[in-house]
């Protein structure tokens, strides 16, 4: 069974990957209609021939102090096919939101946006 760590990397690797451009999301509305409480959108790539899927979502806890339940926002990562159906839960490693923030990054043209607009000069825009 690989361990927390090995996971950990592979989530590493991902945001690496992301951030450089060699790995590519894509938003899936149908992955999210199959969701329940998904915060955001779902996004889906394909690395060495499997399918992984990143959303948030919001999920309920046991809080002690409040002898209560309250929500709170979480990370998925799963292996799914084709059909969003999952196959496997990825454990929860620190760096899926990072990986989350990366792929928001991208996808929503934050970086290339940032690099544009902070190369041009004042007055302009």
């Amino acid at each position: 069974m690989p361990t927390e760590s090995e996971w950990e990397q592979a989530a590493q690797r991902m945001i690496d990957l992301t951030e450089s451009g060699n790995l590519t999301w894509q938003v899936n509305a149908e992955i999210k209609s199959q969701r329940e409480n998904v915060e955001g959108d779902v996004y889906m790539a394909l690395v060495q021939g499997r399918f992984i899927a990143v959303y948030e979502y919001k999920s309920q806890f046991y809080d002690e102090d409040i002898d209560g339940w309250n929500p709170r926002n979480e990370v998925a990562i799963e292996f799914i096919d084709l059909s969003g159906v999952l196959q496997y839960r990825w454990p929860a490693v620190p760096g899926r939101w990072r990986l989350l923030d990366a792929i928001r990054c991208v996808v929503s043209g934050a970086r290339d946006f940032l690099k544009q607009f902070l190369t041009q000069p004042a007055g302009t825009g």
